[in-house]
């Protein structure tokens, strides 16, 4: 058996070697050996890379000069994956495809509960009515007010701020435990009124539930809708390193930059693994890697990349084994980084990623339950499959080797 070395190959994008003289090609990147992709898989799993129309993966992702993000760099980590591809390539921008898709969520309640909160509703207005009418029994009329302030409003105020020593708030009386204490001051003749106020306070709490959920969910939807349509420093964007000058939604880079640089240049971090190559049908080849789905390509792929005598002697062993093809596979100085869209802070409005909505409205689909749906529904396709996806990490390598393994009997001989 002979086994042939060459010093670095590229086998299909799917590995490379590359030496860097200048920073400036540091910006140009190295290709993507392995990723793991988010939203469509629960766990974090890597997976074979094919490097696309956007080239190698420009780990250099801070411009020397202005300390910018490289515009080469976000473009790459803001691209969706393409649908229906082995093994999986990038796309185009994941931000355009998120707007399309969350500017269709909302947040409604389910028939049953729109029902409970218009009873609820109905019951406040009961319940309001009730403490005016005990207001004017005990007292004999009621409050007097100005301009357009309500009769309700009156009342809590007189309520919160001489009933209670030191005075309060609706809103802490809304989120008591023991209103009777907290309201310390109350007059003897308040006693008969207290009760009543309670009843219209919890009709209240109850109903606004309902209805907080509705409008602050939809609040939330709107700002992160927002920060992506419309980036800016204020609410969250980020500044690359292009001629337009434009804010764009921000993404980081987890993984230090000084951390990658030391792990390509270790001569211990060692990846070592097996691709097998076998004839399919008329010029294509199918491809497995152990672990992974195998996927078909062209031969004219496969010779075109690999040069040499290398290259004439796959070749003959191709041609007369039909057994697969064994390529041995050494990367050194492999470095992993992580990477991805800032999440949306409910808090304080900031940045764009809030991926929950658009998860809950895709299990929700037509059901009548309340929560987040999609009105109208997306014309895109949710599964592994499909585009709603981008890639959350890759593992780069400073050098590729590989052996050929030699099975056929007419290359054994010497």
């Amino acid at each position: 058996m002979k086994r042939f070395f060459i010093a670095a190959f590229l086998l299909l994008g799917l590995f490379t070697f590359e030496q860097h003289r200048d920073r400036s090609n540091f910006l140009q990147g190295r290709k993507a050996i392995l990723f793991y992709r988010s939203f469509q898989s629960a766990a974090a799993e890597l997976e074979p890379f094919q490097v696309g129309s956007l080239g190698n993966f420009p780990y250099y992702w801070r411009v020397p000069r202005t300390r910018e993000f490289n515009e080469a760099t976000y473009r790459w980590i803001n691209s969706n994956l393409k649908s229906n591809t082995k093994p999986v390539q990038l796309d185009q921008s994941f931000t355009n495809l998120y707007m399309d898709v969350l500017s269709k969520v909302t947040y409604s309640l389910s028939s049953t509960d729109q029902a409970h909160l218009d009873k609820l509703t109905s019951h406040i207005a009961d319940h309001q009515l009730a403490v005016l009418e005990t207001w004017k029994e005990v007292y004999g009329t009621l409050p007097g007010v100005q301009n357009n302030e309500e009769i309700i409003d009156k009342i809590t105020h007189i309520i919160v701020s001489q009933w209670a020593d030191p005075s309060t708030t609706l809103e802490t009386v809304q989120h008591s435990n023991d209103i009777h204490t907290l309201l310390n001051n109350t007059p003897a003749s308040g006693k008969r009124i207290l009760p009543v106020f309670i009843r219209w306070v919890n009709a209240v709490n109850t109903a606004n539930s309902f209805a907080n959920d509705v409008s602050l969910n939809n609040a939330y939807i709107n700002r992160a809708l927002n920060a992506v349509q419309k980036p800016s420093a204020e609410n969250g964007g980020m500044r690359i390193s292009d001629s337009t000058g434009f804010i764009r939604p921000a993404y980081r880079i987890t993984t230090p930059l000084h951390e990658v640089l030391s792990s390509l240049n270790s001569k211990d971090n060692k990846l070592k693994f097996s691709v097998s190559l076998l004839h399919s049908s008329g010029e294509e080849y199918n491809i497995s890697i152990k672990g992974y789905e195998s996927f078909r390509v062209s031969a004219d792929k496969i010779f075109s990349l690999i040069e040499g005598d290398a290259s004439e002697v796959l070749k003959d062993q191709m041609a007369v084994v039909d057994s697969p093809t064994e390529i041995l596979v050494t990367l050194s100085g492999v470095a992993m980084i992580n990477f991805g869209p800032v999440p949306f802070d409910k808090a304080t409005g900031k940045s764009w990623y809030w991926i929950k909505p658009i998860q809950d409205a895709i299990k929700n689909g037509d059901k009548d339950v309340s929560g987040f749906k999609f009105s109208p529904k997306p014309q895109i396709d949710f599964s592994k499959e499909g585009p709603f996806g981008f890639l959350t990490g890759v593992l780069i390598a400073r050098d590729v080797s590989f052996k050929v393994i030699d099975r056929s009997s007419a290359l054994d001989e010497d």
